[in-house]
């Protein structure tokens, strides 16, 4: 558990370093259901209206050297989720 609050914490710094008053960036909380298959889940929620240029942005940023050598996790991108 203390990894995922760690990551957590690692990916939303990263995503507010990347911010601008376009974007939303909550701070991470755990999912609304936590663990599935003996995995934590927590969720950052992003707000803002989609275009391309966020949506580059973002893709970027996750697909970049900080988030890809991340060990033990997996980062997940859902638009529009159902809350």
């Amino acid at each position: 558990l203390k990894d995922i609050k760690n990551i957590s914490s690692l990916v939303y710094k990263k995503l507010v370093a990347c911010n601008n008053d376009k974007i939303q960036v909550f701070k991470p909380v755990p999912s609304p259901i936590d663990k599935i298959n003996n995995k934590y889940r927590w969720r950052i929620i992003i707000k803002c209206i989609t275009t391309d240029e966020i949506n580059n942005r973002i893709n970027n940023l996750i697909k970049s050297e900080k988030f890809v050598k991340i060990k033990n996790a997996e980062l997940t991108i859902d638009v529009n989720p159902a809350l």
